[in-house]
């Protein structure tokens, strides 16, 4: 009877075992919920007290800003010029593949010599960074810009435009602390961004200006936590196949990206050292194949020079609208652009 006693006991602990770890596993998941959730009410009560970006402006059009063309980037400059320092360091990139803006610490402590009163604070948040990692940052810088009134004058080709402007204030603009300057969705989607005459001028609008017929939706992506911007997708077809292209303007000169594996022809490949990229790349040389192509959307017969780039990219396939031309006649011209990114939707005229 001992013998059997003993073999009754050996054959139940294992058992005994799995319900101790089943124990643990839930306590661990409970653990996880109860966590989860602390960070979201934390996140719930920073966001509430946290202002929102704003602005006091009366009319549709918000601001008015010169774009300035430097390593095919385009910046604005939200000082207007006369408090610009060490060379455009104080210009900000206009970059739809940032879900945050970002400040350097220069220019932080620069805008607070000047008088700039920047609103530190707590304010838990989680989004693709101008680089595409997923970021958690705990602090945000709250700024505001005034903005002086006058009159602009819209210059393309042989033509001048004249536009009225008044003195405004974009107000609790919020910024991470980054390695750049650049305004990302967070900002851009705010406001109705139209890009104009040859890509010489920038104005923010409350609502879609007219003339802007083609419209072209995007499919947004969001893995985020906190009032930060999500990723936008353009899908087009290339090569005889539709793909999502991340829409990205902070890609300088890469009009449209797609993996070298796509490639079709026979072009060897070569050292691209001309590409300028605001993720850097970390110094990595950079290998591919520069080809052309074009799309028609609408009335609109676009044209573009092609990356079809070798290595490991978080985004192989990307696109930068910024960078791309419309084929009128023997010349390739700019188009306008609107970004009503806060509708998932693009416009061309």
């Amino acid at each position: 009877m001992s013998k059997k006693k003993k073999s009754k006991s050996v054959a139940e602990q294992p058992k005994t075992k799995s319900k101790i770890w089943l124990k643990v596993l839930k306590c661990f998941g409970l653990a996880v919920v109860v966590c989860l959730l602390v960070i979201f009410g934390i996140y719930l009560f920073f966001d509430k007290i946290t202002d929102q970006q704003s602005d006091d402006a009366t009319d549709d059009m918000v601001a008015f800003f010169n774009v300035i063309h430097d390593n095919d980037h385009c910046y604005i400059d939200l000082l207007q010029g006369e408090n610009s320092y060490n060379d455009h360091q104080t210009f900000f990139s206009i970059d739809t593949g940032s879900a945050m803006s970002q400040i350097t610490p220069a220019t932080l402590d620069f805008l607070r010599e000047k008088g700039y009163a920047i609103d530190e604070r707590f304010a838990p948040s989680i989004g693709y960074d101008a680089l595409g990692n997923l970021d958690l940052r705990t602090k945000i810088y709250q700024i505001s810009f005034p903005q002086k009134g006058g009159i602009a004058h819209l210059h393309t080709g042989d033509s001048t435009r004249s536009l009225e402007t008044k003195s405004v204030t974009i107000k609790k603009v919020r910024f991470a602390l980054g390695r750049s300057n650049l305004l990302g969705a967070d900002f851009l989607n705010k406001y109705s961004v139209e890009i104009c005459h040859n890509r010489r001028y920038m104005i923010l609008h409350k609502n879609n200006p007219s003339g802007y017929e083609t419209k072209i939706e995007l499919k947004r992506f969001d893995w985020k936590l906190g009032d930060i911007g999500g990723r936008y997708l353009w899908v087009f077809p290339m090569n005889g196949h539709s793909h999502k292209f991340f829409v990205d303007t902070g890609r300088g000169n890469l009009p449209i990206q797609l993996p070298h594996k796509d490639y079709k022809g026979d072009k060897p490949l070569v050292h691209i050292f001309t590409v300028i990229t605001s993720y850097a790349n970390g110094g990595k040389e950079i290998w591919g194949v520069v080809d052309t192509d074009s799309i028609v959307i609408g009335d609109h017969h676009i044209v573009s020079s092609v990356y079809y780039l070798e290595g490991d990219y978080k985004s192989p396939y990307s696109v930068n609208p910024l960078q791309m031309y419309e084929r009128r006649g023997q010349l390739n011209e700019a188009f306008d652009i609107l970004f009503d990114l806060g509708h998932n939707a693009m416009f061309l005229r």
